[in-house]
Order: structure tokens, then C-alpha cells, then sequence
């Protein structure tokens, strides 16, 4: 097994190991694997040339990559590779097995992938090799989400309290760079800068619209996974009037299903939704009328086929560049419809 923390892998790529050819940064969370990646373009300087991959190319010239790993730099300086990985990665082992097989590598590769099933043969590949190493970045949680955003909150010349901390944590289902969006524009419509650092307030964040937006994601999740058709095109006519974040919703619906798939879990085995939600400290109790209905609709096979298809609208978005809107509607629709025809 040669998977190891981000704190071991930001001081690899620091200072890279000539004996490893092969990294692979995967984990839902994507910002965080960014921001690994980072430490390496530091590491190997301004001048250094850097190539650029994607999993598909690779697929079409498993070749390719050992060739490149092994090439200098036509300025005769370092060189690194970055591949980006599409869907699950399986398309590149040839790749990375080409890679791990030859004479020589020389140049350092970092693959930068989302999310990656335990069965990826992508992830297999890498522990099962000496001469690579993969890191899984996970979505920060309520434990040290607090200390991310006010890190993040320092880099934008603005101060927020542990629990506005907190707040700006939830309004993006603590995604780093949903943060450091958020913190931007907070940082702006306060005028920060290095000799006016600005505190964030309860004050700040409504004036914003924040607990209109949280109140707009609450909605979305319990139309959706309610089931809810009638309210659908109601409620997407309020979302475009607020501007909720593509992608902060998806993640939020995932986080709710992931809720969902373990409390189903108790379910099938024959306790009630009602026992199961009441017995769960977690639940706002706001929640838990919607968390039960819920249950009712979704068994462990759905929930797992809509996390999944999460994962891949989510990916789309972020390839599509400007069809977000169009996509989120498709996934919501189609969500919606399967959830109705349980009710």
C-alpha cells in the first residue's frame, strides 16, 4: 500500500523523490488536491516546463506518457507532467503502467483525479507500486473546517469568529474553493485589504443573502429527494432569482444522500424511518420530517445510482464551463421524477 496522507504527500511534492515517477491526488476533495499539486510547481520553479495530459490522451497513446516522463526539457530545465483524470481513470492504467515498467522516467507525473471508487483499477495499480504514491483528499468536515476558512479568510485580509467560520463553511458544504469564492466576494463588498483588514459578522453574511441561499438549498434537497414535481419549476424560478451555486447543490444533495444510504441501512433491517431519524442525535429537527418521508422513497439501490449520478453531473459542470444551469435542471428533473414515481 503506498497511499499516504496529504500532510506526507504536500512534503513529497515539496521536495520529490527522484525514485517516484507516478502521484495520484484523488479525493472528492478536488481543492485540496489543487492545492498539493501546488507544493510540486513550487518545488520545481517558474522556469520549469510543464505538460499537460489528460486521461483520454493517454488512452488513445498509452505510450505517450513513459515518452514524456523520460524527455528534457527543450529549454533544459525541470519538467513535470500533469495529467487530468476523466471519470474513474481506468482509461489510463496502460499509461501509468508503461510509466512504472520503463528504463528511465526522469520527469515527475501527477495525476490530478475527483472522486475514485474502492475498485478503481487506476488507485490498484498505484498500491500495489514502489514507485508511486496516491494521496485521497476528503471534504473537510466540522472538525477542521473552522480553521480552513479562517486560513483562507487571513489570505483575503478578512477575520471571521469560529462561528461565522462555521456559517461560511455550511453555505458551500465545505468545499475549499467554494470558500475561498465566497470569501472573495465578502472581501470586496467590504473593501479589505492588507491595511484594512475587515471582521465577517452574522451581519455581513445576511446582508449577503446568505440565509436566503441557505434557505434556497434546504428547499432544493427536500423538492428533490422528496419527490416533490408539482414544486419543481417553482422552485428553480426562485434559485435563478437568488443565484444558487451549481455545484454547492449538488454537493449538498450528496451529503443528504450519503445521510440517507446509512439510515436506510438501519431500515432494511427492519427498523421504522421514524425510529431510525429520532434515534439519530445528527438531525436538525427541522429536518426530520422531510429526512423520513425520505427514507420512505429510496432504497440503498437508488441512493447509490443517484450518488453517482451526482458525481457525474458534477463533472460535466465543471467541463461544460457555461451549461451549468441546463445541467442542474436535467439532474433535478430526473431526480425528482424517480423519486415521484415512489411515492
Amino acid at each position: 500500500m503506498t497511499r499516504i496522507k496529504p500532510e506526507e504527500m504536500a512534503r513529497l511534492l515539496g521536495n520529490p523523490d527522484p525514485s517516484i515517477r507516478f502521484y495520484l491526488l484523488a479525493g472528492e476533495d478536488e481543492a485540496g488536491s489543487r492545492t498539493l499539486f501546488r507544493a510540486l510547481e513550487s518545488a520545481m520553479g517558474p522556469d520549469a516546463e510543464r505538460v499537460d495530459l489528460t486521461s483520454s490522451k493517454l488512452k488513445e497513446d498509452p505510450a505517450l506518457l513513459a515518452s514524456e516522463a523520460a524527455s528534457i526539457s527543450l529549454f533544459g530545465g525541470a519538467r513535470y507532467i500533469r495529467v487530468t483524470v476523466e471519470t474513474s481513470g481506468d482509461n489510463m492504467v496502460d499509461a501509468v503502467t508503461a510509466l512504472l515498467q520503463a528504463e528511465v522516467a526522469g520527469n515527475p507525473v501527477v495525476a490530478i483525479a475527483g472522486a475514485l471508487t474502492p475498485k478503481a483499477k487506476l488507485l490498484k495499480l498505484v498500491d500495489d507500486s514502489p514507485l508511486a504514491r496516491a494521496c485521497i483528499s476528503y471534504m473537510p468536515d466540522d472538525r477542521n473546517i473552522v480553521g480552513i476558512v479562517q486560513g483562507i479568510a487571513q489570505e483575503k485580509h478578512v477575520w471571521a469568529s469560529p462561528d461565522v467560520a462555521r456559517m461560511i463553511g455550511s453555505m458551500v458544504a465545505n468545499d475549499r474553493t467554494l470558500v475561498a469564492n465566497e470569501l472573495e466576494k465578502i472581501a470586496l463588498y467590504l473593501d479589505a485589504g492588507p491595511d484594512n483588514v475587515q471582521e465577517v459578522t452574522h451581519g455581513t453574511l445576511q446582508k449577503l443573502g446568505a440565509e436566503t441561499l441557505e434557505e434556497d438549498i434546504g428547499e432544493a434537497i427536500d423538492v428533490t429527494l422528496g419527490g416533490k414535481a408539482r414544486l419543481l419549476q417553482p422552485m428553480l424560478t426562485r434559485m435563478d432569482a437568488t443565484g444558487v451555486n451549481e455545484i454547492r447543490l449538488i454537493r449538498a444533495l450528496a451529503i443528504r444522500v450519503q445521510m440517507l444510504a446509512g439510515l436506510r441501512a438501519e431500515v432494511e433491517r427492519g427498523t421504522s424511518p421514524h425510529a431510525v431519524v429520532e434515534s439519530t442525535r445528527s438531525i436538525f429537527w427541522k429536518d426530520k420530517p422531510a429526512i423520513k418521508a425520505q427514507l420512505g422513497l429510496w432504497d440503498a439501490s437508488k441512493l447509490s445510482r443517484i450518488e453517482t449520478r451526482l458525481y457525474e453531473a458534477e463533472q460535466a459542470i465543471k467541463a461544460s464551463g457555461t451549461a451549468g444551469g441546463v445541467l442542474l435542471r436535467q439532474l433535478l428533473a430526473e431526480i425528482v421524477m424517480l423519486a415521484a414515481r415512489a411515492r
